[in-house]
């Protein structure tokens, strides 16, 4: 795959695996130097249990019950993946404290 910078650097190859990933972007490191990884397990559930909601919304079907509170979680989540909603919801617990 062929990449862009958007601030104008020389474009370069890369294998899929390596762009737009970060390592440990959910995790949360603990007092002993490791990593928690709870938060991207859950995430990973999450999204797994949107799969086939999805699907039945491509074809047209509404989901309702417990599908459609898994959707609904489901884009909850996306909401706050990114860094700037991060961020965001950071400045708002930190100005509460």
């Amino acid at each position: 795959v062929w990449m862009y910078d958007a601030l104008g650097s020389a474009p370069r190859a890369d294998v899929p695996g390596n762009i737009s990933a970060e390592n440990h972007f959910y995790s949360a490191e603990r007092p002993d130097g490791t990593r928690d990884n709870a938060l991207d397990e859950w995430i990973t559930e999450v999204e797994g249990k949107a799969v086939p909601v999805y699907r039945e919304l491509l074809d047209g079907r509404m989901p309702t019950g417990n599908p459609k509170r898994d959707f609904g979680l489901y884009l909850a989540v996306m909401m706050f993946r990114t860094r700037a909603a991060r961020r965001s919801v950071g400045d708002v617990i930190g100005k509460h404290f």
